[in-house]
């Protein structure tokens, strides 16, 4: 199909959160996570899946300096790192200052009935080897989306 359409720019990329959510599944993990801690005071949460959690901003910075540039062919974009989902929800957790209680558990345990793979980790080797950059770590990209989210509930109340 891509060659096909001659020029072309392909995107891969994986684990997205964002300050607009994905109105499909209402929300993102952040915002479910937060939101389940706050209401039960702990939560259950897979140790057998391991990805780079990438953050909107981010994926949307990269992607305008990939077109600016005119690049061709597959990127993955992604933010730097890997961490299981259960890690994802310690660093959630830690960041944004709350006790709650992450219990380690297995995808087969939680009783999900969609297959993923057990490693999605996507190098962005071609990024850095082009001249695009390295992608900041998940953390420091996870911090910077709990700010924002602050700051846009102090201005709506």
């Amino acid at each position: 199909m891509r060659s096909l359409a001659g020029r072309n720019l392909v995107i891969r990329t994986s684990g997205l959160f964002g300050l607009a959510g994905a109105s499909g599944k209402g929300g993102n993990f952040v915002e479910t996570m937060l939101r389940l801690g706050r209401e039960r005071g702990n939560v259950s949460v897979v140790t057998d899946q391991v990805f780079s959690p990438t953050f909107t901003h981010d994926l949307a910075e990269k992607i305008q300096q990939l077109v600016e540039a005119e690049a061709q062919g597959v990127f993955h974009v992604t933010n730097a790192g890997s961490c299981s989902w259960h890690e994802f929800a310690q660093g959630i957790f830690e960041l944004a200052q709350r006790r709650v209680d992450v219990q380690p558990a297995t995808a087969a345990a939680m009783g999900s009935t969609v297959l993923r793979p057990a490693y999605s980790v996507l190098d962005n080797r071609r990024l850095r080897e082009e001249g695009f950059g390295a992608m900041r770590p998940w953390r420091d990209a996870l911090e910077e989306y709990l700010s924002r989210r602050r700051d846009r509930m102090d201005v709506a109340a």
